[in-house]
C-alpha cells in the first residue's frame, strides 16, 4: 500500500512539472487585421485600441472621404486588443508591419518595419496604415519610433 502511494505521488509530481506557465510560453505575435494606403493622417500616429468606442472613433477618421467606408473589424475586446499605426504622409508606396521588438514582465515594445514598395523617383504621396490584433494582456504597450 505504501509503495502504491509513493508511485501515485511520483506520477502526480512528474505530470505537474511538465505544465507550462504563462511566462514559459512564447509571446504572441501581432496578427494583421487591416492595412491600406490612405489613412488621411498627416502626422505619425500609434494607438492601442481597447474598446469598441475607440475603434469607432478611429474608423470615423479613416472613412472621412471613403464612400463606402471600410467596415469595422469584428473584435472580441475581452480577449484581444488592436494596435493601429500610421506613419503620416510619406513619399512612395510602403508596406508597414508591426512586430514585438522586446518583451519584459511588465511591458511590450512594438516597432514598425516599413519597406519601399514602389520604384525610386516615383512622385506619389500616401498615408498608409496598419491595424494588428494582439491577445489582451496587462502589460504596458510602448511604441518605439525609428529615428
Amino acid at each position: 500500500m505504501r509503495c502504491f502511494l509513493y508511485l501515485l505521488l511520483l506520477m502526480g509530481l512528474s505530470c505537474s512539472a511538465q505544465k507550462k506557465t504563462a511566462s514559459d510560453q512564447e509571446s504572441a505575435i501581432p496578427q494583421l487585421v487591416l492595412h491600406d494606403t490612405h489613412s488621411h493622417l498627416e502626422a505619425s500616429h500609434f494607438e492601442v485600441i481597447k474598446d469598441e468606442k475607440s475603434l469607432k472613433l478611429l474608423f470615423a477618421q479613416l472613412n472621412k472621404t471613403r464612400k463606402p467606408g471600410i467596415p469595422l473589424p469584428q473584435v472580441d475586446f475581452n480577449r484581444e486588443i488592436l494596435l493601429f499605426y500610421g506613419p503620416g504622409i510619406i513619399n512612395g508606396m510602403r508596406d508597414i508591419e508591426l512586430h514585438i521588438q522586446k518583451e519584459s514582465q511588465d511591458s511590450i515594445m512594438i516597432a514598425a518595419l516599413d519597406t519601399l514598395n514602389s520604384p525610386k523617383g516615383e512622385l506619389i504621396t500616401t498615408s498608409p496604415f496598419c491595424l494588428y490584433s494582439l491577445p489582451k494582456t496587462g502589460k504596458t504597450i510602448v511604441f518605439i519610433e525609428k529615428e
